[in-house]
């Protein structure tokens, strides 16, 4: 996860990247910290099952379901809008 963080504010530091081009490239970083942390409670949600541990299972499962929402949120807004002014900035 450090290295994902890091990722994302070099994208910061680039000082020929900004507006759109930025933001879009921010979001990658956030959604490459998303499916991270999906992955995670994926795993831990099997495990939790695995050992019958339906009540801890479930409550994995409503995180995992509250990261899931948060990347479709951040795959809208950026095929929605940011995206698109990215390339119009860049063209």
């Amino acid at each position: 996860m450090a290295g994902i963080i890091e990722e994302g504010l070099k994208i910061l530091d680039r000082q020929e990247v900004d507006g759109a081009v930025c933001d879009a490239g921010l979001i990658a970083s956030a959604q490459k910290a998303e499916h991270y942390e999906m992955s995670s409670y994926g795993t831990c949600v099997a495990w939790a099952r695995t050992l019958g541990l339906h009540q801890i299972a479930a409550r994995l499962e409503a995180t995992l379901e509250e990261e899931k929402a948060v990347d479709r949120a951040l795959t809208d807004i950026a095929v929605q809008a940011v995206n698109i002014s990215a390339i119009q900035e860049a063209t």
